[in-house]
């Protein structure tokens, strides 16, 4: 529905180039057509890229033993292991895999990437994109930088915002390195029961904690195991940062 409007607006601003999020793979194509250079923003990290390429260009789950349960992603850098069951493949709703395939035709036929990540953050996967995968990319990151404001980080202008320097400051308080942080952005959606399982499972952890929930489970059932926010936020264990 937006092909019409975004046409409208290349020709009526008349830009040097684009850059397009990869959700939006369709407006590659229509960047082309107007014979501007075109790069795809990806929010994620080079090494994602990289292991994501990899596992396309060898096919590791082809040649492994109907029995095993992980595999080592093959021309890496780093020996990275992975779990079968965290390739979706055909367990993919249909329209998914629809979608995936449109993002990599669309980087490939794009000028580039645009890539929220840094030259030091990952050396070894940002030769790896350029040499191996021969793509270039133009680091960005991390793109948080850009909001100076404390409220600008934090998202939000609510009471969220203002639990900013408190959490902060509560994790200022742990030994360095020792906070787990568990986010799992805008997109994922998790039942009431899957919830659960992340609160009991950190709580099992015995680690210090930051978790953002972005809403409550699809079902609007209490998520929250009892007594939970007594034994772990209260204990100062964990912080449960809700929005």
């Amino acid at each position: 529905m937006l092909l019409q409007p975004f046409e409208q607006a290349l020709k009526r601003h008349n830009p040097d180039a684009v850059i397009t999020d990869f959700f939006l793979p369709w407006t590659v194509d229509v960047t082309l057509e107007f014979g501007l250079p075109c790069l795809v923003f990806q929010g994620t990290s080079l090494f994602a890229l990289c292991a994501y390429q990899s596992i396309k260009r060898h096919k590791p789950l082809e040649s492994l033993p109907s029995d095993a349960e992980s595999f080592i992603v093959p021309g890496l850098p780093h020996s990275i292991e992975m779990l079968r069951s965290q390739q979706g493949g055909s367990s993919e709703a249909p329209w998914m895999l629809e979608f995936y395939r449109q993002v990599g035709e669309a980087v490939q036929k794009s000028d580039g990437v645009m890539v929220n990540s840094f030259q030091e953050l990952e050396p070894e996967y940002a030769e790896h994109y350029r040499n191996v995968d021969r793509r270039k990319a133009w680091h960005v990151g991390p793109v948080s930088l850009c909001n100076k404001d404390v409220l600008e980080k934090s998202g939000r202008g609510d009471k969220t915002s203002i639990d900013f320097n408190k959490s902060m400051d509560w994790v200022d308080a742990k030994a360095h390195g020792s906070v787990i942080y568990v986010c799992f952005g805008s997109i994922s959606q998790f039942s009431t029961a899957q919830l659960r399982e992340i609160a009991i499972g950190l709580e099992a952890a015995d680690k210090p904690f930051v978790w953002v929930v972005r809403e409550v489970g699809g079902d609007g059932a209490e998520w929250v195991p009892e007594e939970y926010e007594e034994r772990v936020v209260g204990a100062g264990k964990g912080l449960i940062i809700r929005g």
